[in-house]
């Protein structure tokens, strides 16, 4: 497998937006940012790569038909060694994970799983986008019991909102509608974390990353961009999702680094596909 392989099945180019959402769910948790911060980013990145690499060797005969550009049915690397190298990204990220305590390595276990799943299963499955959504969802809820935080409301409404807004993403991706277009379901759960601003409405910065938020994903919820660019913008904006929790939680530094994960994952992204 080269390394371009590599980065092409592990859609690598989208890594910023786990990245803000470990910090998110850790600052929604009040858990604690210090050295042990980095290994979480490290466990999550493999869940997210190696979920990435699994979705690949699942899909393989169906890529086969319909994407052969696609590292395995183009012959730049092999089923085998794809499922090999996801299932033990997944297994390590576990493992990382595990002497963070029993809820913690509990919440790992059924992102792994929820992961398999939705890559085993997601073709014609109606129930996939609120997978990938739990998938994310579960990232905040582990991420923040890692770090020592608790399973606050916060954490898991918030949790919530993340998962309605990738659900509608998703969706999106599947291209549910004509023209590339969100069906209008599609667009109320895309629009879902902004139900936040009603517990900080009169905070300044809440307001301001509101803002950000709606003008950011505005053409893509309205069609006005060819649907890969679309798919594309609304998962760099999964960062700016966080950086909205972030601010309604009081976490205004942390909302600032999200924000980074926007033109960080945008970069990235024309460098690497992220679909």
């Amino acid at each position: 497998m080269t390394p371009s392989a590599f980065l092409r099945l592990g859609r690598v180019s989208n890594l910023p937006t786990v990245w803000t959402n470990v910090l998110c769910g850790i600052g929604l948790a009040r858990g604690t940012f210090d050295k042990g911060t980095l290994p979480l980013l490290v466990a999550f990145s493999l869940f997210y790569t190696g979920g990435m690499f699994l979705n690949d060797a699942f899909d393989r005969r169906f890529d086969a038909h319909n994407r052969p550009e696609r590292p395995i049915p183009s012959g730049l690397a092999s089923a085998r060694e794809v499922f090999l190298v996801g299932f033990g990204m997944v297994a390590l990220a576990i493992g990382m994970i595990a002497p963070r305590g029993l809820e913690a390595s509990l919440l790992a276990i059924l992102l792994a799983a929820t992961i398999t799943v939705y890559d085993a299963w997601h073709k014609e499955n109606k129930a996939a986008p609120f997978l990938m959504g739990l998938c994310r969802m579960l990232v905040y809820l582990a991420a923040g019991v890692a770090s020592g935080g608790s399973m606050n409301r916060m954490l898991v409404a918030c949790g919530l909102m993340l998962m309605a807004y990738v659900a509608g993403l998703t969706q999106g991706a599947r291209r549910d509608s004509a023209a590339g277009r969100q069906s209008p379901w599609s667009i109320v759960f895309l629009l879902a974390p902004l139900a936040c601003v009603a517990i900080a409405w009169t905070d300044p910065v809440v307001l301001l990353v509101g803002a950000v938020f709606v003008h950011f994903a505005g053409k893509s919820i309205l069609g006005r961009e060819a649907p890969s660019e679309s798919v594309g913008r609304l998962v760099a904006a999964i960062s700016l999702v966080d950086a909205l929790f972030l601010a309604a939680r009081g976490e205004t530094f942390m909302a600032g680094i999200a924000v980074l994960g926007v033109p960080a994952t945008l970069s990235l992204q024309r460098r690497i596909s992220g679909t």
